[in-house]
């Protein structure tokens, strides 16, 4: 008896199993799209293409004066004045022909001592200009090469900003952008999205009371590698 019905459970399990395996494999397949339509909706945020309008966003900036948002992005220069609610394109004006009026904005930077924006473009180098956002003008002399993808100023010596340039490495400029030196090839990873500077003062900097002048600190990378450092100089 006992017998009978462990051989009536195992012929079960068989048989259902044959039965599952079946359906498993007279089931249509699932295409690519169907299985992305299925997955939770943070998996599907992975497959997001770029916007209609903007591509992808580059940078952002708040004009400090009248709160205008500027927002570089990979289809150009876009500009709102309703603190981000709706934006705009806005051409990048200049008096020098070589300059793109649609190229991308990749990166500001703010000198709030001299009032003057800086941004690295993609293919017209490194620009400023004094009256936010409206004309500009090449700030890049003497850094090699059009596409800027790091940009960072010292915010307690202003005259001090750092530049990477796309396959030529890291430049500084200790006079507000007049003329440029090459610091080295930049961070072992070459494939940078951003620069940060962050000043570190010393105990004797604060002694003598010139911590807030102090052009000693550390710049940091970002790249498709990971997070560098290197002592800014």
């Amino acid at each position: 008896m006992n017998n009978k019905v462990v051989y009536i459970i195992v012929a079960g399990l068989l048989l259902g199993g044959v039965i599952l395996f079946a359906q498993k494999q007279a089931g249509p397949s699932k295409t690519q799209s169907e299985t992305a339509q299925s997955l939770p909706t943070t998996k599907q945020e992975e497959s997001i293409t770029d916007n209609a309008t903007y591509g992808h966003i580059h940078s952002v900036f708040r004009i400090p004066t009248d709160g205008t948002i500027l927002m570089g992005t990979h289809n150009g220069l876009f500009k709102s004045t309703d603190s981000g609610k709706t934006f705009e394109r806005a051409q990048i004006k200049s008096n020098d022909s070589s300059i793109n009026p649609n190229g991308e904005l990749m990166n500001f930077a703010y000198d709030v001592t001299n009032k003057t924006l800086y941004a690295g473009t993609h293919d017209s180098g490194l620009l400023k200009n004094t009256d936010f956002g409206v004309n500009w003008s090449r700030a890049g002399s003497g850094i090699e090469g059009p596409d800027i993808h790091g940009l960072a100023i010292n915010p307690l010596e202003t005259n001090r900003i750092y530049a990477y340039s796309v396959d030529h490495g890291v430049f500084g400029t200790k006079d507000g952008a007049k003329s440029w030196y090459k610091i080295d090839d930049g961070p072992k990873n070459p494939n940078v999205k951003t620069l940060a500077y962050m000043a570190t003062p010393s105990s004797m900097d604060r002694g003598m009371k010139t911590d807030k002048t102090t052009n000693i600190g550390y710049l940091w990378a970002g790249t498709g590698g990971g997070l560098y450092s290197s002592f800014a100089c």
